[in-house]
């Protein structure tokens, strides 16, 4: 059998270094590395971008669990966004403590790039993970 379900295909001058889907709307967020492309979708196609801004270098992006920040990370730095005035609420800078709850293991290397992050229920505490390294943020 070995068909696969594609709603549709998009095709994109580049490869974008992170993409980021809002949890509620059909919005769609393409970081480039000094661009951001804001785009919406339906179940057809992918529209061009209605706001393209420049920003500093940036390898991750994500929403948070209501749809009302964007995260962007730049290395061992965090920007956090309105995402629906786009204004910048709080850039976040990773500290390299170590946390005494790991074990010895998983040791505190100095911040990499961000490549995932997760969110604990109700936005109350961000975990960030780069290469040989983890983050926790709260209050943000």
């Amino acid at each position: 059998m070995g068909s696969k379900l594609q709603l549709w295909a998009s095709e994109l001058v580049e490869q974008p270094n992170s993409i980021a889907a809002h949890p509620f709307n059909y919005s769609l967020v393409l970081v480039y590395n000094d661009i951001i492309k804001f785009h919406h979708y339906n179940c057809k196609n992918l529209f061009p971008p209605h706001i393209v801004a420049s920003i500093k270098p940036t390898n991750f992006a994500a929403y948070s669990p209501l749809g009302d920040k964007l995260l962007l990370a730049h290395h061992s730095t965090l920007t956090v966004i309105d995402s629906y005035t786009y204004q910048t609420l709080k850039t976040i800078s990773l500290s390299n403590q170590p946390l005494p709850s790991l074990s010895s293991s998983l040791k505190q290397a100095p911040s990499k790039a961000v490549s995932s992050i997760y969110f604990s229920s109700f936005e109350e505490v961000l975990v960030l993970m780069g290469q040989n390294s983890l983050s926790v943020v709260t209050g943000w």
